[in-house]
């Protein structure tokens, strides 16, 4: 009853279109701030074997972070909320209705 009641509060917040928003907010986080990095070393005036480096070296932090954050951190803890809230009715139909990391509109 207690998840039922968890989910009806949240039906207009952002974890209805998805279970973890958190870690979508972190992951726009990394690609923004690589963004910003790969503007600043490839600037028309920088030699050009820098770029390449500097591009690279932008790239590696969001990569690994997503990594990092959909193989270990997402499933883990899918596993221990599957662990404690599967097999209730309302936990299954959030589950089926809710995206897992984009947020997108409920079914």
């Amino acid at each position: 009853m207690r998840v039922a009641v968890s989910l009806t509060r949240k039906v207009h917040q952002l974890w209805a279109w998805s279970r973890h928003p958190n870690f979508f907010g972190e992951s726009l986080l990394w690609v923004g701030s690589a963004i910003v990095a790969i503007a600043g070393v490839t600037a028309p005036t920088a030699d050009p074997a820098y770029q390449t480096l500097g591009t690279t070296l932008a790239l590696i932090s969001p990569v690994w972070s997503a990594f990092f954050l959909f193989f270990t951190s997402l499933m883990l803890l899918e596993k221990r909320l599957d662990a404690k809230f599967g097999g209730k009715p309302a936990y299954e139909q959030y589950k089926r209705s809710t995206s897992v990391l984009i947020p997108w509109p409920p079914n």
